[in-house]
């Protein structure tokens, strides 16, 4: 009998031991994730360039938004007196030859940059340099777009720096080469270039617009009409930027609603739309985020990958390049797919990939009365921003339009966490600016850093 109760009895300790070693285990490799978690954070990234400058980037100082960074380089200013440019690729910063008078100074690609001068009434003009610091183009233009390598739009500044004709239509533009000829000047074009081709109109007929390419030729003549064409009263200049093409197709309007025409001009998707792509100074709090340095910021009903945003019966969803659903409409907010990821909304903002599964929702213990409140920045080269405002932010920023302090961390594509700015910033203070590679700002300094 004694084998038998000591038999039970070992038994019992056994299960009762075992359920504290199994809960004990359990605790440990809990707080090993945690700390793995928080290694991981700090091990993937690192800094290409130390926090030194003063400004890394530009203000954008031509009619048209240019991607901060470009041929593998970006601006950056040492200090106020010593504006240069880093290599992204090794982190090597090289002064910009000097420029008298120098306001400010842009990457427009070609190995050129353009940059804008003052003189004593501080009455601006803007030319192009090349990296030697010779002029391309003389300071004597109020804007200047480079569509390639010899080939600028320009509008020119009267001799006595007046503001320029609020009509289009009157004003010096032009297409130039870099020996200043005139290659057209009968072309007012009122959106990017993009995948080669931009929207314009000509001068003397300006009621209807068409499509031209790089060597000034129509592609698709002129005939459609203004009310057709998709816009941004937000933006001052190319407020047709939405009135491109992506992945061969472009939105266009018809009796209020939004399909899609091919390179021909012939719609292949029929208008039934009630929107697409993103929406600019609306009321959700996402998008006064990302600005437009963000490079990942992209253009309104863009196709990426086969796929474009689009708004039917107050549901955002996704459509392929011949208007069925990828995904069903189900969502109160939706960007564009950039980099195989899109920011979606349904009580909260969220990252789903091409087939809807959602990589990443924002659900956090730290910020649990914040969690629909996070603010998604889209994917670049595998990573996305997330920014938290402050407990009331928001609301005061609605009525103020003061500063928002957020909190900032970088996810990758399976969710994890490999950047925390472990605290609040008033500044924009992770930016993505090229594929991995984000500006970051430290104790008032910009630098560059990579994402492994």
């Amino acid at each position: 009998m004694l084998p038998m109760c000591w038999c039970v009895l070992t038994e019992n300790l056994f299960e009762k031991y075992m359920k504290k070693i199994i809960l004990f285990t359990i605790i440990c490799a809990w707080i090993t994730t945690s700390i793995s978690t928080k290694a991981t954070a700090q091990e993937s990234w690192e800094w290409i360039t130390e926090p030194r400058f003063s400004i890394i980037g530009h203000n954008y100082i031509s009619d048209t938004e240019i991607p901060p960074a470009q041929d593998g380089i970006i601006t950056a200013w040492l200090d106020e007196k010593n504006p240069g440019y880093i290599d992204i690729a090794t982190g090597n910063w090289y002064p910009l030859p000097k420029i008298k008078n120098l306001v400010s100074y842009a990457n427009v690609g070609y190995g050129l940059f353009m940059v804008r001068i003052s003189d004593k009434n501080k009455r601006t003009a803007n030319g192009i340099i090349d990296k030697k610091g010779n002029w391309v183009l003389t300071p004597e233009f109020y804007t200047i777009d480079v569509v390639a390598d010899n080939l600028f739009y320009v509008c020119r500044v009267d001799e006595n720096y007046k503001t320029i004709a609020p009509d289009p239509s009157i004003r010096k533009y032009a297409f130039i080469d870099k020996t200043g000829k005139i290659v057209n000047d009968d072309i007012i074009i009122v959106s990017p270039f993009h995948e080669g081709l931009a929207a314009a109109y000509k001068k003397t007929e300006n009621t209807k617009y068409g499509f031209i390419d790089k060597s000034c030729q129509w592609v698709i003549l002129p005939q459609f009409e203004k009310a057709q064409l998709p816009h941004d009263s937000s933006l001052s200049f190319m407020h047709y930027r939405d009135f491109v093409f992506s992945d061969g197709l472009c939105p266009l309007m018809q009796k209020n609603k939004y399909g899609f025409i091919d390179k021909t001009g012939k719609f292949v998707i029929e208008p039934r739309f009630e929107d697409i792509g993103k929406i600019i100074n609306g009321s959700d709090p996402s998008q006064f985020l990302p600005s437009y340095q963000d490079k990942s910021n992209p253009f309104r009903g863009d196709f990426s990958g086969g796929i474009a945003a689009v708004k039917l019966d107050g549901k955002w969803g996704f459509i392929d390049k011949t208007g069925k659903w990828v995904i069903e409409p189900q969502y109160t907010f939706a960007l564009p797919f950039i980099d195989g990821v899109a920011q979606v909304k349904t009580d909260r903002f969220m990252y789903i990939d091409a087939t809807g599964k959602i990589i990443y929702r924002f659900n956090s213990d730290r910020f649990p009365a914040l969690s629909d409140k996070a603010i998604l920045h889209s994917f670049l080269g595998g990573i996305g921003v997330v920014k938290v405002p402050s407990a009331g932010d928001i609301n005061h920023f609605k009525k103020t339009f003061s500063s928002i302090n957020y909190y900032t961390i970088c996810i990758n594509r399976n969710g994890n966490i490999v950047f925390d700015d472990n605290g609040y910033s008033t500044e924009d203070n992770i930016i993505m600016i090229d594929d991995g590679v984000a500006k970051a700002l430290k104790n008032g300094k910009w630098g560059l850093i990579k994402f492994k």
